[in-house]
């Protein structure tokens, strides 16, 4: 990064803490735009991820589920397009593009598609179907994990113009996104997508991953080795902290129909 460009990203961070926390929304779409401008993007997408638990060893997508989204240029085509991408996350249609998305969970991470995937698979169903339909060429994707339980995602867009993203314009998008944490953190709460107020603890997310299944409560707490009483004091505490009041609505978060939508 040039010195000139390192300070147009301060100078965006220092403009992003002059919005009111009830500008929210707008703050994200300058944010959005301003980064888009700066690497040559056509269009930008956020999209707020929910790590409920521990991941199950069958989950390639290492219990990212997506939550709220938002387009910075939104059209009916990208609505549907956002729709049908999350029905195939939460029921694990699994292609590489997902996979390598959910690579390294937890770590900031950036990446360029044009750069990680096969040639093979832009000309791929689901690439073409997906983003090539839209005018996509190619995509700078920025991933910041704000706690265990939640990741933002940005996804710069390159459209109508086949030129791949430079390894120059990931880093002003990954510099620009990294040094603004509570800004990740109040769009989370904004969109009711950080529902966890402090992090789980190792036995609240064992016992939230076991509260996603069928078992009783005197089953959990015989897995997890605690007494009746002592297990029901976590899990009600596990219901505090999401906001919900039984597990009905805790499933419901889970498969993007409560809360998270």
């Amino acid at each position: 990064m040039t010195g000139i460009q390192r300070e147009r990203v301060h100078q965006l961070w220092d403009s992003l803490t002059d919005f009111p926390a009830s500008e929210t929304e707008r703050a994200l779409e300058h944010l959005m735009a301003s980064i888009a401008k700066m690497i040559g993007a056509g269009n930008a997408y956020w999209l707020g991820y929910i790590r409920l638990c521990v991941p199950v060893p069958d989950d390639p997508l290492k219990g990212l589920r997506p939550g709220a989204g938002r387009y910075l240029h939104p059209t009916p085509a990208h609505s549907e397009s956002a729709r049908g991408q999350t029905g195939q996350w939460n029921r694990r249609q699994v292609n590489e593009g997902y996979v390598r998305a959910a690579r390294d969970v937890g770590q900031f991470r950036s990446f360029r598609l044009r750069k990680e995937m096969r040639p093979a698979y832009f000309e791929e169903e689901f690439y073409q179907t997906f983003h090539a339909s839209r005018g996509f060429h190619d995509q700078c994707i920025v991933f910041f994990p704000v706690n265990d339980d939640y990741e933002s995602m940005f996804n710069f867009q390159r459209v109508g113009v086949a030129r791949d993203f430079t390894a120059a314009e990931e880093a002003i998008a990954a510099y620009a996104l990294r040094g603004i944490k509570w800004f990740h953190r109040q769009v989370a709460l904004s969109y009711g997508l950080l529902l966890a107020e402090t992090p789980l603890t190792p036995l609240q997310r064992q016992i939230t991953r076991l509260l996603l299944t069928e078992r009783s409560e005197k089953q959990i707490a015989a897995e997890i080795g605690r007494t009746p009483g002592m297990t029901h004091k976590h899990i009600t505490e596990i219901f505090r902290k999401f906001g919900v009041n039984g597990r009905a609505d805790l499933m419901a978060i889970w498969l993007g129909k409560g809360k998270a939508t």
